[in-house]
């Protein structure tokens, strides 16, 4: 992997400073996948492009995001393209408004309106799918906080773009989507809760309220660092959901920082369904890319390998 870091901001008029946005990234991912006749290769080039000015406390950012694939052996999710005997690769060809928002912020207080990147704690709920080319993104506002030692995080979205292009039908999903987050550092102890409240307007069966608790730290122990993290969560039906669930997630993991060893424990789908031959994901990931508020199917088993490799060129 290549990567040269972004130039700072340039000033244009006194107080106000322009950030220029380019970023490159080239990729490959091939898939092998028994239940699939095709292996399927695909070589994706995704740039964005866009600036951010500053006067103050206000901010205004404008970024466009466009994906070719030079190399197109793989089933990219658009329908009846021809190349859906291949296995999934979900970085379709694209072309569109990534970003576009306004913001007003002093010492972490203030707001965001219009289209963003929302990434809440590690993405396990609420992301933006980074590890795709599309980026996921959200027509929303967002309000931002500290009482004291915890800091607030409110959010209200009303669409969610999704990372499978402008020419899919599932470009993006309205609704009425709430992300509350309050933490806080106990003794060197990140503590933080969470309540994500999601409502689609067409596709009701993926609706559902999750609520939780998330703790991490990291300490040094006999000259090793290392760090420990646990979560629980539950997550149950809303709004016009058919389909009556609830379901608990309660994961644990520690691992040393010097080297990225972790090693972990996780227990998943606590609880009970009634109403549908689906089990709910509870920590919000549909099958592969969804990255917020899905399901995994019940009795669904397949063997497949992935080799993803990325190149990335930042200015």
């Amino acid at each position: 992997m290549a990567e040269e870091q972004p130039l700072g901001p340039v000033a244009i008029a006194e107080g106000i400073t322009f950030d220029p946005i380019l970023t490159a990234l080239l990729r490959y991912e091939g898939v092998e996948q028994d239940n699939v006749p095709n292996d399927a290769d695909a070589v994706t080039v995704r740039v964005r492009a866009g600036a951010e000015v500053k006067a103050g406390i206000v901010s205004v950012l404008a970024e466009a995001e466009g994906t070719l694939a030079p190399v197109d052996r793989y089933n990219d999710t658009l329908p009846f393209n021809g190349i859906e005997p291949y296995p999934v690769v979900a970085d379709p060809e694209n072309f569109e408004l990534n970003r576009l928002q306004i913001a007003v912020m002093k010492e972490g207080t203030g707001a965001i309106l219009g289209r963003q990147r929302i990434v809440l704690d590690d993405a396990r709920f609420v992301g933006n799918v980074g590890w795709r080319q599309n980026e996921q993104t959200f027509d929303a506002i967002r309000a931002q906080t500290r009482a004291g030692p915890v800091a607030l995080d409110a959010i209200y979205a009303i669409s969610q773009r999704t990372i499978f292009g402008v020419d899919s039908p599932n470009a993006h999903f309205d609704g009425d989507f709430v992300f509350l987050n309050a933490g806080t550092n106990m003794a060197g102890v990140d503590v933080g809760g969470f309540a994500y409240l999601i409502d689609y307007d067409t596709r009701p069966v993926f609706s559902s309220q999750t609520y939780g608790l998330r703790v991490a730290g990291k300490m040094s122990l006999s000259g090793l660092d290392l760090s420990a993290e646990g979560r629980f969560a539950s997550q149950s039906d809303y709004g016009a959901n058919p389909v009556a669930y609830y379901g608990r997630i309660l994961q644990c993991q520690a691992g040393r920082e010097d080297c990225g060893c972790r090693r972990g424990c996780r227990l998943r789908g606590i609880g009970k369904r009634r109403g549908d031959r689906r089990i709910p994901d509870a920590d919000g990931h549909a099958p592969r890319v969804s990255g917020m508020g899905g399901y995994l199917p019940r009795h669904t088993r397949e063997r497949h390998s992935r080799l993803p490799w990325n190149a990335i060129i930042r200015f």
